[in-house]
């Protein structure tokens, strides 16, 4: 999993400390703890401090104590302590990782939908582009590219779904619980929430600083992301490994051996494949130490899962956006090599028993025998589906219900053709094109509908982030005044 530096996290940290803290004393200022120029003098501090170089070294909470050492060393002697009021240590550090992880989420959100965008797009080009379907590595039936795709679509707009759940478990405010039962003096934590852009808070106060399942939750949900993705792209390698020419990536994602001039490798997917495991990876292990952690408020615990997530969404970001560009321009499909491949191996077999009943009005049980028989035959004779012939039909027909069916090839070869075997399949959600054009309606019809979603959100957190900033520089102005 590729590693952002420990410096882009701790300054993120720092930042937010910051903003915290002028969040809680624009609060304090308020509600008349106090007042308008203790407010000022103040948010005067925190900006000061706020534009200095974050220590580098310690622990999260290490960093909030010397933040909050910083402003009392430039606050005037009358006002040492005041940010302090009505919060402590631990719930400015929940409240720290909550807006990176809301913002981290927000981040992902974007390349998810543009995933989703991009698989839409390639399965509308391919909706009768004709392959085989494998089960447990056997050629099963025949199916198309974009019905192959809808296999990685529905499970990407869940996963999506998934992660605005945990966009409203983490948008919770903890801020004015303090290290557990918050404080005795007058204070509003439903201001402070709003303040930060928040959707609400977390009720409970013992709950706002031990809470780890909004962490694990947004863990969760990027796996249910880009584990389709992973299984999607370890598919193609097969193919690619088993059926040389059936997928081919472009230039810039392959690698040439000196030795070998005539072979270009797919380095680049293969590297995908592998990143996808390692996010994968480390979800498990945050899932394993969000599940050792002791029950109780949260201090260098909270710094390690913090530490943890943000590694694991900065990755995936970086993934996801990778994956839609190459999706869309990095891969050529070989439609002439699948189709040929996509009727062989008797893939078309289970319908030659529909054909007899439907058609030549056989009962079902000797309709499945014939068709069985007729396959078995075909098989010993080193025939495929398309190599069956009335003869074939007849002599098994024989054996099973005593006399000849006469059937004509034209009507055999409407089932089973792998394309006429593509068009019958009509219910909601089949490959046949009617349905598969169906199926992308509808499910771009959701990523429009998500993508609003998702615009609101941005939208509010934006808003209360320059209303904060305005509230900030009104202070600011009026204690210069």
């Amino acid at each position: 999993m590729t590693l952002k530096s420990n410096s882009d996290l701790v300054n993120r940290e720092w930042q937010s400390i910051g903003t915290v803290i002028s969040a809680h004393v624009i609060a304090l200022g308020e509600s008349g703890l106090i007042g308008d120029e203790g407010s000022g003098v103040l948010l005067r501090a925190v900006e000061t401090t706020r534009s200095a170089p974050a220590p580098e070294t310690g622990s999260l909470l290490n960093r909030i104590a010397e933040f909050d050492q910083r402003v009392d060393a430039i606050s005037p002697a009358g006002f040492t302590g005041a940010a302090n009021i009505g919060r402590g240590e631990i719930d400015l550090a929940a409240t720290v990782v909550r807006l990176i992880l809301r913002d981290e989420i927000i981040t992902i959100a974007e390349p998810a939908q543009q995933t989703i965008a991009a698989l839409l797009e390639v399965a509308s080009a391919h909706i009768v582009s004709l392959m085989p379907a494998y089960v447990d590595g056997q050629i099963a039936q025949p199916t198309t590219f974009a019905h192959l795709l809808g296999g990685v679509i529905g499970p990407l707009g869940r996963g999506l779904d998934r992660l605005s759940s945990a966009y409203d478990s983490v948008n919770r405010s903890p801020l004015g619980s303090g290290s557990l039962a918050s404080t005795g003096l007058s204070i509003d934590r439903e201001r402070f929430a709003d303040l930060l852009g928040f959707d609400g808070l977390v009720d409970n106060t013992l709950d706002a600083v031990s809470a780890t399942d909004h962490i694990v939750a947004t863990a969760e949900a990027i796996a249910a992301i880009i584990s389709p993705i992973r299984r999607l792209l370890e598919e193609i390698r097969y193919w690619m490994r088993s059926e040389p020419g059936s997928f081919t990536v472009l230039t810039e994602t392959t690698s040439l051996i000196g030795q070998m001039p005539q072979a270009k490798f797919a380095s680049g997917l293969a590297e995908n494949v592998a990143e996808l495991r390692n996010i994968e990876r480390a979800v498990t292990d945050l899932r394993d130490l969000s599940a050792s952690v002791p029950f109780g408020p949260l201090t260098n615990q909270l710094d390690e899962l913090n530490r943890a997530i943000y590694q694991i969404t900065s990755a995936t970001t970086q993934s996801l956006s990778a994956f839609a560009t190459w999706i869309r321009g990095g891969l050529n499909v070989n439609r002439a090599l699948l189709a040929n491949r996509a009727g062989k191996g008797f893939s078309t077999a289970s319908d030659l028993a529909e054909f007899l009943m439907i058609e030549e009005q056989i009962d079902p049980g000797s309709a499945r025998n014939i068709a069985a028989l007729t396959i078995s035959t075909a098989r010993d004779q080193g025939l495929e589906a398309a190599g069956i012939t009335q003869e074939l039909i007849d002599g098994a027909a024989l054996m099973v219900i005593g006399q000849e069916i006469k059937v004509e090839f034209e009507a055999i070869s409407r089932y089973i053709a792998p394309r006429r075997f593509i068009e019958r399949r009509t219910a909601t959600g089949a490959p046949s094109p009617a349905s598969a054009r169906a199926y992308l309606e509808v499910e771009q019809a959701k990523l429009i509908s998500s993508a609003e979603g998702w615009n609101r959100v941005t939208t509010r957190v934006e808003l209360a982030r320059t209303n904060l900033q305005a509230i900030e520089t009104a202070g600011l102005v009026s204690l210069n005044e």
